[in-house]
């Protein structure tokens, strides 16, 4: 009876203690998790980042208000305002962490399992666990049915956050699983059967759709990379031989070979300048200007006539066709605040001597709008021309247009200072060469060439990208092509969402088919522990119902067979107890009766030794002997012969023939008599 009072307390008080220490850990780990992941979801995503650590601050906040209540021994209440804290919190989480639903709904489902499991009872705890079952799954549909619903946030943090709570609380679910009913083990055992082939063969299904995505869009990305590269070198290819060609005019090296003074409204000065013009409609739009640079670099001609005069020799799109005689096609270049491109080809007299440099300047975005016109497949690709020297975009198709002309690589401020001076960096701070740096890029366009496929986060697409590039023929420059993983992992996201909705509808067949199992196995061992209840309080005439065939069955069985061997064993208790009660009532009377003899003995002893009279002494003891004893007849005889003292005294002897007789009647009815009798023939005594 002790222990079916002890037992309960025991129960509530390890309660208690579980709750918390929960509500303290859950407290501890949520504001442990908001001062580590604040700073970087505020880094990496700006006010935006910080919305799912509000809500773990919530989170921390009511662990910690369910503490006080716990320790003040409102348990149910404080665990109750943890529990529908992080419910209701959890409805939001499609909103600040897109992409991540499924991570969070188990970390959901095992949060809540951990908490209700090892502080409620298994009612309320059961309540509670169905509750979370339902909005994880909530959140996992809103999630995968509704990709854009949600502030695009890493997946990484999510990941680590939901595998360190997820253990976290899966030792609380082992340390008390010992402690739920069979039908819960049961249900358990059921989801797990179920959930187990169903992550592996959704592991293996999206593990191989997922290699056989990626080889194929690296394929894709590897062509189209390809296609920029060639796009881009043709481009260039045909500008040399325009810029060789058109560098051969006569007009133009005899505008050369004209002495300086006179040039000046000459015939050769119309002839070149009426020569310039009409290059530059080669391409309107993108030509700035076009120039003629005489033997020692200095501009004597050119379109744009602001330019005139000045002194390019220094530039290599003048000095290298002056030492090889080739055509040439700079870098992009940064002065006066512009960015610009140059092909230059030598000018050369008749006899073959170089006189001067015919330089033709294009605007950078020119470049620009050769990648924007190939298709890239997809709106989730993006192009770019990268200089391997400097890093800096020469081209993109990003939505950012201030990240054109500026580099992924983050410089020094020497450094930045020293290309600047070379006029390979814009000018002017360091925001404007320098903008989103990238040293995944920079490390990954470094190994290009040993490792052809990268993987980076792109803030453009606001995702992972896996990244590919090719090496222009003409230019340091290589055709970096970045796509989102969301893009060809797309089908994969569908098939996804297909198998978690399929899951999600299995494991709800296997709650019910657990529940009914569970039911079907239970309903006889409930049965059998009600009859083992009434035999406990005393009917031992209590029989189990069997119902089955199975081993429940004879357990049944065998339970019956015990209670009759019980019954049997008390029964024949109960014959051995009336025995050993009739042998103890037959003793003690025998011993009463005895210690009665005994008395009347000692009481005729005493008469004996105090009477000396024979017809007193006589009488005296029958009648003593009859009422001590209950006898109904006593008599004394005497023989004829002389007998020792013990029988009768020597005189008694002498009288021959003579008996003393005295008899009673019933215990109700008293009669005294003597008599005078002859002596039997053989001697006697009573």
């Amino acid at each position: 009876m002790d222990n079916a009072i002890t037992q309960p307390m025991q129960q509530e008080k390890r309660r208690k203690q579980n709750a918390l220490v929960i509500s303290l850990v859950t407290g501890a780990l949520f504001t442990l998790v908001s001062i580590i992941v604040g700073p970087l979801a505020y880094n990496q995503n700006g006010i935006n980042g910080l919305w799912g650590i509000g809500l773990t601050i919530v989170v921390s906040f009511s662990a910690f208000i369910a503490a006080f209540q716990i320790y003040r021994e409102h348990v149910t209440l404080g665990i109750g305002v943890l529990i529908a804290t992080i419910l209701t919190m959890s409805l939001a989480l499609p909103i600040v962490a897109q992409g991540q639903g499924i991570a969070l709904g188990v970390m959901l489902l095992i949060f809540v399992a951990g908490i209700s499991s090892a502080t409620l009872p298994p009612l309320w705890a059961t309540r509670a666990i169905i509750s979370a079952f339902i909005v994880a799954s909530i959140i996992t549909l809103t999630d995968l049915y509704f990709p854009d619903f949600g502030l695009p946030t890493k997946p990484g943090y999510t990941n680590l956050i939901a595998i360190i709570v997820s253990f976290v609380y899966v030792f609380f679910i082992l340390r008390q699983f010992n402690t739920y009913t069979l039908r819960t083990k049961i249900i358990i055992a059921f989801i797990i059967i179920t959930i187990i082939p169903l992550i592996a063969l959704g592991y293996f299904n999206s593990s191989s759709s997922t290699r056989a995505l990626q080889t194929q869009s690296s394929i894709q990305l590897s062509t189209l990379a390809n296609v920029v590269a060639n796009s881009v070198d043709e481009f260039i290819t045909v500008q040399l031989n325009a810029v060789l060609s058109d560098a051969k005019q006569s007009s133009l090296s005899a505008y050369l070979k004209f002495p300086p003074p006179p040039r000046s409204g000459s015939e050769e000065d119309t002839n070149a300048r009426i020569a310039l013009l009409s290059l530059t409609r080669k391409d309107p739009v993108f030509i700035h200007s076009i120039a003629i640079l005489n033997a020692n670099g200095v501009n004597v001609l050119d379109t744009f006539e602001e330019h005139q005069g000045q002194n390019e020799s220094k530039f290599a799109y003048f000095t290298r066709p002056m030492q090889n005689g080739l055509p040439y096609a700079s870098n992009i270049i940064f002065r006066d605040n512009e960015e610009n491109i140059y092909f230059s080809s030598p000018i050369k007299a008749q006899n073959g001597d170089t006189i001067g440099v015919l330089r033709v300047e294009y605007h950078a975005t020119v470049m620009q709008s050769i990648i924007r016109s190939i298709n890239p497949g997809s709106a989730g690709t993006l192009i770019s021309l990268v200089d391997t020297n400097t890093y800096v975009r020469v081209a993109y198709t990003g939505s950012e247009r201030d990240e054109l002309f500026k580099s992924y690589k983050n410089f020094t401020d020497v450094e930045l200072v020293i290309l600047q001076a070379e006029n390979r960096l814009p000018a002017g701070p360091k925001e404007n060469a320098v903008d989103e740096p990238s040293d995944v890029i920079v490390a990954g366009l470094n190994n290009l060439q040993q490792e052809p496929f990268f993987n980076s986060y792109s803030e453009s697409l606001n995702s992972e990208s896996i990244n590919t590039g090719v090496f222009l023929k003409k230019q340091p420059w290589i055709a970096l092509v970045r796509q989102s993983t969301d893009i060809y992992l797309e089908p994969i996201k569908e098939q996804n969402r297909t198998s978690v909705l399929l899951s999600l509808i299995l494991i709800i067949i296997s709650i019910a088919t657990g529940f009914v199992t569970s039911q079907v196995l239970t309903s006889p061992l409930t049965s059998l522990e009600k009859v083992a209840e009434q035999i406990a309080n005393g009917d031992i005439h209590a029989r189990a119902n069997i119902s089955t065939q199975d081993e429940i069955g004879t357990l049944s069985i065998s339970f019956n067979r015990m209670t009759d061997e019980l019954n049997q064993s008390l029964n024949n208790l109960e014959m051995r107890v009336v025995e050993r009660t009739t042998d103890l009532e037959i003793a003690q009377r025998l011993s009463e009766e005895r210690a009665n003899e005994l008395q009347a003995i000692s009481e005729i002893s005493k008469v004996i030794t105090s009477e000396q009279k024979l017809e007193n002494l006589l009488p005296l003891i029958t009648r003593l002997v009859s009422d001590r004893f209950g006898f109904y007849h006593v008599g004394i005889f005497c023989s004829t012969k002389p007998v020792s003292t013990r029988c009768c005294k020597p005189q008694i002897a002498k009288v021959e023939k003579l008996c003393w007789h005295v008899g009673t009647g019933l215990k109700s009815e008293r009669a005294e008599s003597w008599a005078l009798s002859p002596k039997p023939e053989s001697p006697a005594s009573h």
